[in-house]
């Protein structure tokens, strides 16, 4: 299933300076093909942490389930809720 990604359709729950402080403390990707954007990431995954829902049932104006997931095991792999 091919769920799209259209940031549009929501408003992050985080103000502009709040996703600046965040944006900083989180690696970059490097490589391949252009990546989702960390933001429409992040927030999918404070959806998961807030409703407590599993990935499966995150919401399709979020990037997938698989991508937040991913995005979030690159996160801890690089240390970056340690630096936090």
């Amino acid at each position: 299933m091919i769920r799209p990604v259209s940031v549009s359709r929501f408003k992050s729950e985080l103000t502009n300076a709040q996703w600046k402080l965040i944006e900083s403390c989180l690696p970059q990707l490097k490589g391949g093909p252009k990546p989702i954007d960390n933001s429409a990431c992040f927030d999918g995954i404070l959806w998961i942490l807030r409703s407590e829902a599993r990935w499966k049932d995150l919401p399709s104006f979020y990037p997938s389930p698989s991508t937040c997931w991913r995005r979030l095991q690159f996160w801890e792999e690089q240390g970056a809720w340690l630096e936090a």
